[in-house]
């Protein structure tokens, strides 16, 4: 999974995301982060996969989608 591509949010946010990154994907902040992220669901579980760093233009000051607490595991 190399290399970057030009997205658009569901709520209009556009940016550059990691080339795996698909529709049902999360961009999230991380508490105290300067950057956005994006990780995947993983199925039947409760946990997400990391998919890389985000550039997402005016997200951080903007509307986010926000994971509940618990549910994003660092590993």
């Amino acid at each position: 999974m190399g290399g970057c591509r030009f997205c658009i949010t569901s709520k209009g946010y556009f940016g550059i995301v990691p080339a795996g990154i698909g529709v049902g994907d999360f961009i999230i902040v991380v508490p105290r982060s300067s950057t956005t992220f994006a990780v995947r669901k993983v199925p039947n579980e409760e946990f997400y996969t990391f998919l890389g760093a985000v550039y997402a233009h005016d997200i951080i000051e903007g509307e986010t989608t926000c994971l509940q607490q618990g549910n994003l595991r660092f590993i």
